[in-house]
Order: structure tokens, then C-alpha cells, then sequence
């Protein structure tokens, strides 16, 4: 079975690496089915455990976003969260290459090579290791489709389960996040 982050090919010294989530599994956090309230006791808990600064390039002062850390079973097609993370908004936004503004790509590329201390081509071949590891697991070359993505939410399912933690969308139901018009998620 094989098993890896959503993190692709990384260095032995890179602090920060990019999780380019397949676009079938894009919307699909426990951000999203949490209340604000439920995501907000979340967040304060991961803050009081780890502290205040950005847990990739230290930076203190900042606005920090907590960030799911995701596992994928590339045979079984599950997603598994495994861990919460505070993080810069820089380094939020180089971990998924999502440009905003005036953040464009080649910001993005200059905060990871910063943080890394690395070259532009080092960059270069991880982002495409990256983008490589993001196709396969958008589209499966046997059946000719897309990847469908089961979320396990690991540790964190207690907190799914909770009522009142849900938003309104969406129900516990025998173990899974279930909504109209959308498939189930699991909780196991």
C-alpha cells in the first residue's frame, strides 16, 4: 500500500515543501464542515499547543493560518488528516502555490527558496515532482476518469461528531459527514 503526504518529493532539508491537494479532493476539510465557533476553539487549541509563530519559518507578529496536513493512499484513494499546523500566510500560500494579488508564483518561488535556502532550480524540480504527483492523482490512467477522495479525518473525527459542531449543511450520520448532492466522507 502505498502512502505518502501530499507533500511530493522533498530534500532532507527542506522546511517547506508544496502540498498541491488534487483538485477531486479540493473543498473537502474539516474547515469547511466545522461551525466558525467549532473551527475557532480548534485553531486556539492548536495555537496554545504549538505557539504563536509560524511553524515553518518562525516568523512571529503575524497573521497565522492553521493548515490541515493531509496523508494520501494512493492505492485505496483515501485522504487522511493527519496533523494541524500554524503557518505564516506566506508560507501558507507557497504550501499550495496559491497566488493572491500581487502574491504572484514567482513570490511564492522566492519565500520557498528563502525559507529552503535553495536554488531555482531546486525549486523548479520540486514544484514539477509536485505537479507530477497532483495529475496522477487527479485522473486514474486505468479507468480513464477521475480520482474520486475519501476523507478520513483521523484524530479529529470526535469533533465531527460532536453535535453542534457541524454546519447547518451538513449531518453525522453512522459515522459519516454526509450533505445533499454530495458523497460521504468518512469519520473513521
Amino acid at each position: 500500500m502505498k502512502m505518502s503526504t501530499s507533500n511530493g518529493a522533498q530534500g532532507p532539508s527542506m522546511k517547506l515543501t508544496l502540498e498541491l491537494i488534487p483538485s477531486t479532493a479540493w473543498l473537502h476539510s474539516l474547515h469547511r464542515y466545522l461551525t466558525d465557533k467549532a473551527w475557532t476553539n480548534l485553531r486556539q487549541s492548536i495555537l496554545d499547543k504549538n505557539g504563536t509563530s509560524c511553524s515553518v519559518c518562525g516568523a512571529t507578529n503575524v497573521r497565522l493560518d492553521c493548515n490541515e496536513q493531509w496523508e494520501f493512499d494512493d492505492k485505496t484513494h483515501i485522504q487522511r488528516l493527519v496533523g494541524l499546523v500554524m503557518l505564516c500566510q506566506m508560507c501558507h500560500l507557497t504550501v499550495h502555490m496559491m497566488e493572491r494579488g500581487s502574491i504572484t508564483n514567482d513570490v511564492l518561488a522566492e519565500h520557498f527558496m528563502k525559507v529552503n535556502g535553495c536554488s531555482r532550480e531546486e525549486f523548479e524540480v520540486h514544484y514539477q515532482q509536485c505537479l507530477e504527483e497532483q495529475a496522477r492523482r487527479e485522473f486514474d490512467q486505468y479507468t480513464r476518469g477521475p480520482v474520486t477522495w475519501d476523507q478520513d479525518f483521523g484524530e479529529y473525527t470526535s469533533l465531527l461528531a460532536q453535535e453542534g459542531n457541524l454546519k447547518q449543511r451538513y449531518q453525522w450520520h453512522n459515522g459519516y459527514v454526509v450533505s445533499v448532492g454530495m458523497k460521504r466522507l468518512r469519520g473513521k
